[in-house]
């Protein structure tokens, strides 16, 4: 798959966020070089990679993924709005692997309604030599390159995403690339670490060209909103329950801990289609923690295939009130929940939306 055919007089500009991660790392443990030195090496590459007006910025302090917040996700989002406000142009976002799935969708669900281009990748093998860490080193060195790097690669196809697929945010990752929701980290080693499907609904299917007005009068609302999310984003809680065999008995005292804290949103890592232990105390503890507006939601710990409730041992978590999570992902199921609880007040009305967000239509019924 190749890039679009440019000529000469066609101004075209891409915008960059870079906030860390392996992508730039140097050293032994692999430690972020200075933004101050890698990024000039790193516009090198890009302007060879594909010749355009690339705008550049990163996120301070740059990050390892793993120590990733919703504070630092309010931080790119308004970095991305931003390049949005100023030239609503295609955006690549370089992120650590560890919480990328993460990271892009909430990005999914912050830019849901917009027509952004927006493609967020990383690496999972530095770009430069492990021994580079100053500028001087790089122009002393033959080829800084890391010899196995997949960091071009992974740019390369982040760049076919906001060239050449419809508006929206994908996750790049080994020469695919697929909407953001769908996509999880899947080998910590392999350099095909990411998988996705393109089976995605909302909000993959929200975006699509907006003229100059809708556009203003969408970062408008967005403005706005960011700064709701400021108030109340990293005040939310949503807990993970991952099922093991285990008596029932424990498994209700953990969950009865987990309860207590009031999280507004909870998330059954089940077995199979979603399936979990029964019995008619666990059924009293969810069905109270449900009528007092937390959001459970029924997931599988299956990396592939999503849930549905036609076994009794799922079914009666959807009688009782857990909603589904179809074919979403857990960063998806996170980052989602994190987002309607942010922007939503009212338990009803979170229900609402997220069952207006299903990718599977017959759950959506409900």
């Amino acid at each position: 798959m190749g890039f679009p055919v440019r000529h000469a007089t066609d101004p075209l500009s891409i915008n960059l966020l870079y906030t860390g991660g392996t992508f730039g790392c140097t050293g032994q443990p692999l430690t972020p070089l200075d933004a101050e030195i890698f990024l000039p090496f790193l516009r090198q590459q890009l302007s060879s990679l594909y010749p355009a007006d690339w705008q550049i910025n990163c996120l301070k302090p740059l990050l390892d993924s793993s120590q990733i917040t919703p504070q630092h996700w309010l931080s790119i989002l308004r970095a991305c709005l931003v390049f949005y406000q100023d030239n609503p142009a295609p955006i690549v976002l370089i992120h650590g692997t560890d919480t990328l799935a993460y990271t892009a969708a909430f990005l999914a669900e912050a830019f849901a309604g917009s027509d952004l281009h927006l493609c967020v990748t990383g690496s999972q093998r530095p770009l430069l030599h492990a021994s580079i860490n100053t500028q001087t080193d790089m122009h002393s060195t033959t080829e800084p390159l890391h010899t196995t790097t997949d960091a071009l690669d992974n740019l390369r196809t982040a760049l076919q995403a906001v060239l050449q697929a419809p508006a929206g945010v994908s996750v790049a990752f080994a020469g695919e690339y697929w909407p953001a929701q769908t996509c999880q980290k899947i080998h910590s080693q392999d350099l095909a670490a990411f998988t996705g499907h393109h089976r995605a609904a909302y909000p993959a299917n929200s975006y699509g060209l907006l003229r100059p007005q809708q556009r203003q009068a969408w970062l408008n609302q967005a403005n706005q909103r960011l700064e709701q999310l400021e108030q109340t984003l990293c005040e939310i809680r949503i807990s993970v329950y991952y099922a093991t065999p285990q008596p029932v008995a424990q498994l209700t005292e953990q969950l009865s801990d987990l309860l207590a804290r009031q999280p507004d949103g909870l998330v059954l890592m089940g077995y199979g289609s979603g399936n979990f232990p029964q019995s008619p105390e666990l059924q009293r503890l969810l069905s109270q923690a449900i009528q007092h507006g937390c959001l459970v939601v029924a997931a599988t710990q299956v990396p592939f295939g999503g849930t549905d409730s036609r076994y009794a041992s799922g079914h009666w978590l959807a009688e009782l009130g857990a909603l589904p999570s179809a074919r979403l992902t857990l960063p998806a199921i996170y980052a989602r929940l994190s987002w309607i609880c942010a922007t939503e007040d009212d338990p009803s009305l979170r229900r609402k939306q997220w069952m207006q967000c299903l990718s599977d239509t017959r759950l959506a019924k409900r």
